[in-house]
């Protein structure tokens, strides 16, 4: 299949159009939607290109596993709460640089940046949050945008030194745990990345209840492990792949 990127500025969009965009294989994208199918990123004279898959779960399809009950157990002190998500705050900026300073990919600067949101705007998409603390402390934020059925994580921040609680495993389960109580049908964790490891964790909630997008034949697929081989492209195949997505390539 071609390689491709589809991005959509929608103004208004209902719950259901939001549904029916990540039924499609779109996800949200700071204020946009968007599709693709591979990721592009180049560092001086090196071109890195990877295929992307598109993740989601049904949610009752997903059983709680050993590995969820110890998680849930050790972060059994701390309190949360859900509910809607307008406003950056500066307990959020602060979380976000303890975050950004601490991960070892790339990410945008700001929480704003990443999120594209404008406190005096009113955004194209409606959020809530999953919210984590100990005491009164913020430790763990999880930013998701909701449609009629479904729920789509965009973001999910942590505080370095709670990392060995596996914050953002709790959260996935806290999500679960939310939508089943509100009859949601669909868990959308962003992407898979073929050939880079890092982003396996999405399969935390299991792997045999995961399903990816495929683009060319427009239907969710169960997930194989097989599509997290790497492909070894050539270098004639990685510039013809970062034209199509970025629309050019820098030698």
């Amino acid at each position: 299949m071609k390689p491709f990127v589809s991005t959509l500025f929608p103004e208004k969009l209902t719950l259901q159009e939001f549904d029916a965009y990540m039924a499609e294989g779109y996800f949200p994208s700071g204020q946009a939607l968007q599709a693709l199918s591979h990721l592009v990123k180049q560092f001086m004279w090196v071109l890195e290109v990877n295929k992307v898959y598109r993740t989601r779960f049904i949610v009752e399809d997903v059983v709680l596993h050993k590995t969820h009950q110890r998680i849930k157990k050790i972060n059994r002190n701390f309190r949360f709460d859900i509910q809607e998500f307008t406003e950056i705050e500066q307990v959020h900026n602060e979380l976000y640089q303890k975050y950004s300073n601490h991960i070892k990919f790339d990410c945008a600067s700001t929480i704003l940046e990443n999120l594209e949101v404008n406190n005096s705007k009113e955004s194209v998409f409606k959020r809530m949050a999953i919210s984590v603390y100990d005491k009164d402390k913020l430790i763990a934020i999880d930013i998701l945008c909701t449609g009629a059925d479904s729920l789509a994580s965009v973001l999910c921040i942590y505080d370095p030194e709670y990392a060995k609680y596996s914050l953002g495993k709790y959260t996935m389960l806290l999500a679960i745990d939310y939508m089943r109580q509100h009859d949601y049908k669909y868990y959308y964790i962003g992407y898979l990345i073929n050939g880079d490891s890092k982003f396996d964790y999405k399969l935390f909630l299991g792997a045999e209840s995961a399903y990816v997008y495929d683009n060319e034949n427009k239907s969710w697929d169960k997930f194989d492990s097989s599509i997290l081989v790497p492909i070894d492209y050539t270098n004639a195949e990685r510039m013809t792949i970062a034209i199509e997505i970025n629309g050019f390539y820098v030698a």
